[in-house]
C-alpha cells in the first residue's frame, strides 16, 4: 500500500488507500511551490518511528529522486527514502 503526501506552505494532507481510504491533515512550515509525493506505508512508517519524538524535516528530491528525513534531535542522523508513484 502506498501514502501520498500533499505538501503545501501550512499543512501536509496525507491520503492512504488500500482496503479502505483514510486522509488527515498535519500543520507544517515549508517555504516553496506545493509538492506532491508517495511512499510505501511500512517504508515511511519504518522512518518515522526511527527518528526521535519532535520536529522532523523532510526535503524532497528533484522530480523522482530521493526524499531526506532528519531530525535535530537525531544529532546529524539522515535517513533517505525514495518515493513512488501514486
Amino acid at each position: 500500500p502506498a501514502v501520498k503526501l500533499e505538501i503545501a506552505a501550512d499543512e501536509i494532507l496525507l491520503g492512504a488507500a488500500g482496503s479502505g481510504t483514510a486522509t488527515d491533515a498535519v500543520p507544517c512550515a515549508y517555504a516553496g511551490a506545493s509538492v506532491t509525493v508517495g511512499f510505501n506505508v511500512r517504508y515511511l512508517g519504518e522512518i518515522l518511528a526511527s527518528l526521535p519524538a519532535g520536529d522532523i524535516t523532510f526535503v524532497p528530491g528533484e522530480g523522482n529522486g530521493p526524499v531526506l528525513f532528519t531530525s535535530a534531535a537525531a544529532e546529524g542522523r539522515r535517513v533517505v527514502c525514495m518515493p513512488r508513484r501514486v
